[in-house]
């Protein structure tokens, strides 16, 4: 039997996070790569949308959206700045189910609800998803270098069209 085939998740978003005067949103960028490094899947070439939500939120949609993009029975390593995804996917599915979606602090993750769809599809869809910090030099230039430039852009890119709406 031949094993399920695995892909790196690079995941990344830019934006602003809440203030008095404002509050959090953001745009994600994300990259499926195959496990000799192909380019599977991308959201580049996609305009930028403008979310609503925290970092952490967003980069959820981001998985979300990638995991239809994946084919059944694979393993999906995510690769994030963000410590918190790293945490969260960094343990089973059932270890997330059995804490009940729930942090370290014993308290609801904000992102529960989405947490839980993901968890859902991909385990009718057979797909693994592992959470881990880069390992590659090719893993930390895409995450800290590629990515974060990319999505920096596109969250400029996102601003000036959003103002563009308004005059």
């Amino acid at each position: 039997m031949e094993p399920n085939p695995t892909f790196k998740l690079f995941i990344h978003s830019a934006g602003i996070n809440s203030s008095r005067n404002s509050f959090p949103q953001h745009v994600w960028l994300a990259c499926l790569e195959s496990s000799n490094g192909e380019t599977v899947w991308t959201n580049t070439s996609e305009p930028p949308e403008v979310l609503d939500g925290s970092a952490s939120h967003v980069l959820h949609l981001a998985i979300r959206t990638t995991v239809d993009r994946c084919p059944d029975n694979c393993t999906v390593y995510l690769l994030s700045p963000q410590e918190n995804i790293v945490a969260i996917y960094g343990v089973t599915r059932e270890r997330r189910r059995q804490d009940r979606y729930r942090g370290s602090d014993k308290k609801r993750r904000p992102s529960a609800d989405l947490i839980k769809d993901i968890d859902d599809v991909t385990e009718a869809r057979g797909i693994t998803l592992i959470g881990r910090k880069p390992q590659e030099n090719h893993e930390y230039e895409m995450v800290d270098v590629r990515l974060r430039a990319e999505a920096e852009s596109r969250w400029k890119d996102a601003c000036a069209a959003a103002d563009s709406d308004f005059t």
